[in-house]
């Protein structure tokens, strides 16, 4: 699903985001942790946030669809996934600040979270 995204890029599907969680765990140094950008997060342990996976996700937080707010800036991190998400919304992973987590759920579709384009395979 290229959606937004340049050509020869896609959107990440379920299985590419559950990919890029085992590939942050055969990291062993903490799942979000291996996520996370170094810089950046207002809160949690800065020195456990190692990046080991090359991900490098900043907390850019949520923009919500009915009013406009951002919330949860410096602390928490979102990304769309291309597809799940069969009842209300749309499927997303997420990170926080607070949590060693690496999670998928599903909320509305208009909010605004962050996205990563994946390179299409040759």
């Amino acid at each position: 699903h290229q959606g937004i995204c340049p050509d020869g890029w896609h959107i990440p599907r379920q299985e590419e985001w559950m990919r890029l969680g085992q590939f942050a765990i055969n990291k062993r140094k903490g799942l979000a942790a291996a996520l996370k950008s170094r810089e950046g997060w207002a809160q949690g342990d800065m020195t456990k946030n190692n990046n080991a996976s090359g991900f490098n996700a900043l907390p850019a937080g949520i923009r919500f669809r009915n009013d406009g707010e951002y919330t949860e800036l410096g602390t928490s991190a979102y990304f769309w996934a291309a597809e799940g998400g069969g009842g209300s919304g749309a499927a997303y992973w997420y990170v926080v600040s607070s949590k060693d987590d690496f999670k998928n759920e599903e909320d509305f579709d208009g909010n605004a979270y962050s996205l990563r384009c994946v390179k299409n395979k040759k």
